[in-house]
């Protein structure tokens, strides 16, 4: 069970990223809002962002009995680099503007 939720773990967020990333493409030249719905969602994006986040949980689940519960921090990791992705995204557009 293990390699199953590594597998899981880095699938997971893989797809949740490039969910991320195609939002952050389709909306160039405009800010994409942290907490809110961005001007343009390209199709699809939704279910991969739910499908990512959903194989990024049950990994981190199957990971606790080897690793505790420190592999929850997992589950975080998602949000944390998306806000990263979209604040570098958003910095790119205003300096851009100028």
């Amino acid at each position: 069970m293990e390699i199953l939720g590594w597998v899981l773990v880095v699938v997971g967020a893989t797809v949740f990223v490039a969910s991320v990333i195609r939002t952050v493409r389709a909306n160039a030249g405009r800010t994409v809002p942290l907490f809110g719905a961005p001007p343009t969602i390209p199709p699809g994006t939704i279910l991969l962002r739910l499908g990512g986040t959903a194989m990024l949980v049950v990994g981190a689940v199957l990971l606790v009995p080897q690793l505790g519960v420190p592999s929850v921090l997992f589950v975080a990791g998602g949000p944390i680099v998306a806000a990263g992705i979209v604040s570098l995204h958003n910095w790119r557009v205003r300096t851009s503007a100028r």
